[in-house]
């Protein structure tokens, strides 16, 4: 599984909620904004030492019918769902989408991900851009699980909860 089905999750979440929403911004310049877009990347992965070591038992593969060890290991990710505003909108439009974004993160769920907190900083205005900026942080508790085949090799992870 790939994990930007996380960032994926988010940004339909929000956008659902009234916030529209893209997995960070494109390469190259930022599209012109004409309505606070909030902008969803990776800040913080956690998950512990090394490997999946922790041992949960066998499962079998409905594909090949082959007996497979299982393991399991919870992790913590920050997700940036930092806002941008264009001018027009200001600090205001900014605070006004951040409640409807506290609203979407409370109503709604991303499969898989447990929300533990959430915070919001200052509203700035950036120069380079021409954008106000706020920044928010949602932090989410996951479980992450693979499986071994016979010879030992761990096979991709998923995220507990979340197909794509």
């Amino acid at each position: 599984m790939d994990v930007s089905a996380i960032r994926a999750a988010a940004a339909a979440l929000l956008t659902a909620g009234g916030v529209p929403a893209v997995e960070a911004w494109p390469a190259g310049d930022r599209p012109e904004l004409r309505e606070v877009t909030a902008a969803v990347t990776f800040r913080r992965w956690e998950s512990g030492p090394g490997g999946f070591c922790h041992y949960l038992g066998e499962k079998r593969d409905p594909e090949t019918g082959a007996w497979r060890e299982v393991y399991g290991r919870r992790a913590t990710v920050a997700l940036g769902l930092d806002l941008y505003a264009p001018p027009h909108l200001g600090e205001g439009g900014c605070r006004a989408a951040f409640d409807r974004l506290c609203a979407a993160l409370s109503a709604g769920e991303i499969p898989g991900l447990r929300l533990q907190e959430f915070s919001c900083g200052e509203v700035t205005f950036e120069e380079d851009s021409g954008l106000f900026r706020c920044p928010v942080e949602a932090v989410y508790s996951l479980f992450l699980q693979t499986a071994a085949e016979e010879g030992g090799d761990f096979l991709s992870f998923e995220v507990k909860g979340l197909r794509q």
